[in-house]
């Protein structure tokens, strides 16, 4: 350029985001957010059922134990 006879150079940079890789991660993570959230609700839930199930049957046996000291008076 001009009377130097010196190429004319230009850098430029771009920063290119990745969009789809993004796009992919995020929904993978959403997707196991949600798998594991199911997951442990319906561990939690299979809980509570088994803490009724068990409440109900000690308070058979309760019942049960009054009858047999009953049985034997």
């Amino acid at each position: 350029y001009g009377n130097a006879d010196k190429p004319f150079t230009y850098t430029a940079s771009v920063w290119v985001f990745p969009w789809r890789t993004a796009l992919i991660i995020i929904l993978l993570l959403a997707i196991v957010s949600l798998v594991l959230r199911r997951y442990f609700n319906s561990i939690t839930e299979r809980e509570q059922n088994l803490e009724e199930e068990i409440q109900h049957e000690r308070s058979e046996i309760d019942e049960l134990k009054d009858m047999l000291k009953k049985k034997q008076e």
